[in-house]
């Protein structure tokens, strides 16, 4: 976590320089046409526009002093009196907007980064919320240190210089003009970057005193390894991506040449002695999952199933299983595959989970989650990233939060839990995508911030000190480092602060060292997959920078090689690699207890897998009585898992059969009734994660409904915590309505001022909105205002007008209407929520000529590449992912001037963007749209002609000619469009 004293710390002297630069801009007023302005400048304007009562160009005291008043009236709008991090981050822009006065770009990545600067910095207490008291102490705590000359006033220039010498460094740069593509001519050269065999690349590695780095694998028993899976015995099954960037063009991606190893240790001594080509002939092969006596793995975007039957270390069985896994280019297609305590699969950049239920594979619907790689702490709750935002997660259980489509929300799921991008590289990072741009690498020439994390673990071993359990370790293969972050609960979030102020946990000087992928494994070491190659970034979005500084370098040559390594403490020696196979189901049960968690996830899956219902009451003891609370609930999770059951769910021995299922599909159940009163027994447990776990498994193995609600009834007099309250909410909100409204009343008048609590409450009403309304309004208690209440009547009201029921508008009109003097506040509270929602417009189709033959096939062929480059962020139906991009069905910029589409494709664009009613920003969608430049004139043309043809489009076609025509024109444009240049684009 960042803090102010570390804040200036952080700042190197081309910041300083560049604060100069900034200034001096600020001071003209103007920046030329086109220009890219720093964050900073741009918020240092925005600043002075909205505190400048006066027009001077400053700010005196007493307009200072009217800041901390202004902003927190807005930030906490439902007079909770706290802003939390996700209320802070949604709302900022409303009180510092974007002004444009003359067409520069505004950098919305780094802007969205500076907010979340802003917030930390301000929050001194570390709880992940802001109370009056902190803003008001930073803001006047700031104004006073950038009051150079200690006038009292502060002009442009003095907020810029502030604002820039405080916040946290970006990967997005700070450049004041569009920088061209061009190595920093301020920067040394880089040293050489020769290819290292295996133990002298080993020899550049370095860790913390009381570790050490051991080899286990490496070419030719492996080649471009991407990712693993252990199995019950210790078998490594290693994906290898051969056909990823064999040259700096990315020629023939798709030649069937991939495979996936299985590594065998036979010694015992943590070296893979023998290696099989578990299967051969893939395509793009990108995760691997160990799962019911086989393995998920995924070739050419198609999920399969492969076992081998006879025992010679070879798939003799492989069967696609889901064609639709998920389509995308390398970077963003879905992958991952991690089986997680709930049991059920998840994947990042993926919408879809899956679920093995006898020899059934059940497919769901559920939030899309991270880039490359996911992971989970002892209690379950999943965390994962993206390239430029080291560690997010979810405090929420998946698949709750959005039951609601009267109120869409996320909130609780892709929490920043890691505020704190910096990085501390061993070596020099030119070779990046923006290694070009200033106040990305520092004065020697190494990043500041990371360029590529992936791959992320929680450490749930028993080889490292105790210290080092629940640590999230994140890789950045671009920078050749790995980071240690310690992450802990806040209220109703997740948070985390370097290990190391000033370092990290693994560095190499070998620029080639790549490490993609991260695992605990058997043995209770910390495992890392090396793609060891120079080129590490993907083709279709390297920049030509990037592209000339991999070429001049000599870094697209030597591929085909790759390593696995294993980090040991030294004090402990390692774990044998376990043979749980040949446990009795008896003894697994009692692996649940093991300190290593991967001995504790797979004895679950093992116990689920065999189906054996006799341990269900060693399960049911272990879960009362165990000492560690991540034993009880990781048993409480077994036997959910056991006891799941399908209507005719059996296939052939041999393999899985997909069963496809909507979003409200829960299997059944059938326990006994000890196994049922065992979890009702749990949620007056000591400890509120198994509480927490209590009552999510209740809500499958309690029958009964009345007794579930029964124990419910009892949180709102036992003065739970938060996150049990929280969890409370969410159960509660899937029983019968309308039964369960007065239960959900209590608990909502408990955590009303909480705003993950209201989310909570408001996902689990669909339908029921306007009858809740009424049963609070006609609470006595609820007469009486108190934080978050208005909050919680406001976006009950906004769902009812969203839901546009011909009866329930006009009944919550009424209900407002006839409450009286007293109780103002609600009826203002419903009426404005009733007044957010627009009503539905109507959207007038135009009739689409016919295309001609060619067309056809330009948009044919437009379809594969849209599914390979864009559907990734934009979904295959063209709506958009969250928190990804903006719809494309249904958007102006799609069906509109053809130029600005291209100009859009060419270079990128960062927002706000509007489409339709909705503006789009961070957090609900990436920052900014890298362009495709990379992608020859016939791809972009097909796909573009695609998008204004797919999802009920009648467009016109593009030729590879008009693109060309465009690529001409834009020939000098280095950064992505700002959303505001384009609006006359024709």
């Amino acid at each position: 976590m960042l803090c102010p004293s570390r804040a200036r710390a952080f700042v190197v002297a081309a910041l300083a320089l560049l604060a100069v630069a900034a200034c001096r801009a600020a001071d003209k007023g103007r920046a030329p046409a086109g220009a890219d302005e720093p964050p900073a400048l741009t918020l240092a304007r925005q600043l002075l526009a909205q505190a400048d009562a006066d027009g001077d160009g400053r700010i005196g005291p007493a307009e200072r002093a009217a800041i901390a008043p202004l902003w927190f009236a807005r930030l906490d709008a439902d007079g909770a009196a706290r802003v939390s991090r996700e209320e802070f981050l949604l709302r900022f822009d409303g009180i510092i907007a974007p002004r444009f006065d003359s067409p520069r770009r505004y950098n919305r990545a780094a802007a969205a980064s500076n907010a979340l600067g802003l917030f930390e910095l301000a929050d001194r207490d570390r709880d992940a919320a802001l109370d009056r008291a902190e803003l008001d102490q930073a803001l006047a705590g700031w104004f006073a240190a950038w009051d150079a000359d200690g006038d009292g006033g502060l002009t442009a220039a003095e907020l810029s210089r502030g604002l820039l010498a405080m916040l946290p460094p970006t990967n997005f740069g700070t450049g004041a003009v569009p920088e061209k593509q061009e190595p920093r001519a301020d920067l040394p050269a880089p040293p050489p970057a020769p290819v290292l065999s295996p133990a002298e690349s080993l020899a550049t590695i370095r860790v913390p005193d009381g570790f050490r780095v051991e080899l286990a694998a490496s070419e030719p028993m492996i080649e471009e390894p991407v990712a693993l899976s252990f199995d019950e015995d210790g078998r490594a099954y290693v994906v290898e991506m051969r056909a990823f960037m064999r040259d700096i063009a990315g020629s023939r991606e798709r030649d069937p040449i991939g495979r996936i190893s299985q590594l065998e240790d036979t010694d015992g001594d943590g070296r893979f002695d023998r290696a099989t080509v578990f299967l051969d002939g893939l395509i793009l092969p990108r995760a691997v999952a160990a799962v019911a006596g086989g393995i998920l793995h995924v070739s050419d975007y198609q999920l399969h199933y492969a076992r081998d039957t006879d025992g010679d270390g070879r798939a003799d069985l492989n069967e696609v299983i889901d064609p639709n896994y998920g389509r995308g280019s390398v970077e963003h297609a879905p992958s991952g595959l991690f089986p997680a305590m709930d049991n059920w699969i998840y994947n990042g950049a993926s919408t879809v989970r899956y679920r093995v239920i006898g020899r059934t594979l059940v497919r769901q619907e559920t939030e899309r989650r991270g880039q490359w790689g996911m992971t989970q702490d002892n209690f379950g709750r999943l965390i994962y990233n993206v390239n430029n935002s080291q560690l997010l997660g979810d405090f929420a259980p998946p698949n709750q939060m959005g039951r609601n489509p009267h109120h869409p929300t996320t909130a609780g799921l892709n929490l920043t839990i890691a505020t704190n991008q910096r990085v501390f590289p061993a070596r020099m990072n030119t070779a990046i995508n923006r290694g070009y741009a200033t106040g990305v690498l520092d004065a020697a020439g190494r990043a500041l911030v990371f360029a590529s994390s992936c791959g992320p673990v929680v450490y749930r071993g028993e080889n490292f000190p105790a210290e080092f359990q629940g640590n999230a370790f994140v890789a950045d293969p671009a920078l050749n480092l790995i980071k240690r972050n310690i992450v802990a609960d806040g209220h109703l979030t997740l948070t985390s602060r370097f290990a190391y102020d000033d370092r990290e946990f693994l560095t190499s000087t070998d620029e080639r060292f790549r490490p993609v992928s991260l695992y605990n494994g058997p043995d209770g070491a910390l495992w890392i997959v090396d793609l060891y190659r120079g080129v590490a970034q993907y083709g279709a979005f390297m920049t030509p920078y990037l592209r000339r500084e991999s070429v001049a370098r000599g870094l697209d040559q030597g591929i085909s090689r790759g390593r696995l390594y294993r980090v040991v403490a030294t004090e402990q020696k390692p774990a044998a690699f376990p043979r749980l196979s040949h446990e009795t189901t008896a003894e697994l049960v009692e692996r649940l207890a093991h300190p290593n968690g991967w001995i504790r996830d797979t004895a679950q899956r093992l116990i689920i897998e065999r189906g054996d219902r006799s341990v269900a009451p060693a399960l049911a003891t272990l879960a009362a009585i165990a000492p560690r609370p991540e034993t009880r609930v990781q048993a409480l999770w077994t036997l959910e898992g056991l006891f799941a059951e399908l209507p005719a769910a059996t296939v052939g021995e041999a393999g899985l059969k997909l069963l496809a299922v909507g979003a409200d599909f829960r299997p059944t159940f059938s326990p006994p009734s000890n196994v049922a009163g065992a979890c009702l027994g749990r949620f007056a447990d000591a400890h509120p994660k198994v509480q927490v776990a209590a009552l999510r498994v209740a809500e499958h193995l309690v029958t009964e409904l009345g007794q579930l609600q029964l124990e419910i009834d009892y949180f709102p007099q036992r003065e739970p915590v938060p996150e049990t309250l929280f969890q409370a909410v969410l159960t509660a909100g899937n029983q019968p309505k309308p039964a369960s409204l007065p239960l959900l009343a209590q608990l909502a008048t408990r955590g009303a001022a909480d705003f993950l609590i209201r989310e909570g409450v408001l996902s689990g009403l669909r339908g029921a909105e306007l009858a809740f309304t009424r049963r609070l309004v006609a609470e006595p208690e609820w007469r009486e205002r108190a934080p978050g209440r208005a909050a919680l009547l406001h976006a009950l009201a906004a769902a009812v007008a969203r839901a546009n029921h011909p009866t329930d508008l006009p009944a919550l009109r009424d209900l407002a209407a006839k409450l009286g003097p007293e109780n103002d506040w609600r009826r203002r509270a419903i009426a404005a929520g009733i007044a957010s929602v627009p009503p539905p417009a109507a959207v007038a189709t135009a009739a689409a000529r016919p295309l001609t033959a060619n067309e056809r096939m330009q948009v044919a062929a437009g379809a594969t590449h849209y599914q390979q480059v864009c559907a990734g962020c934009h979904g295959l139906d063209g709506r958009g992912v969250v928190p990804l991009a903006p719809p494309l069905a249904g958007s102006e910029w799609v069906t509109g001037p053809e130029s600005r589409l291209l100009r859009v494709m060419l270079h990128g664009l960062t927002g706000p963007v509007q489409v339709g009613e909705t503006q789009y920003a961070p957090p609900a969608v990436l920052p900014e749209m890298a362009g495709l430049a990379a992608l020859p004139d016939e791809q972009l043309a097909a796909i573009a002609s695609y998008v204004r043809r797919a999802w009920g489009h009648g467009a016109e076609p593009v030729t590879p000619q008009r693109v060309a025509l465009e690529r001409e024109a834009s020939a000098g444009r280095v950064s992505p469009w700002l959303a505001i240049e384009l609006e006359s684009a024709r």
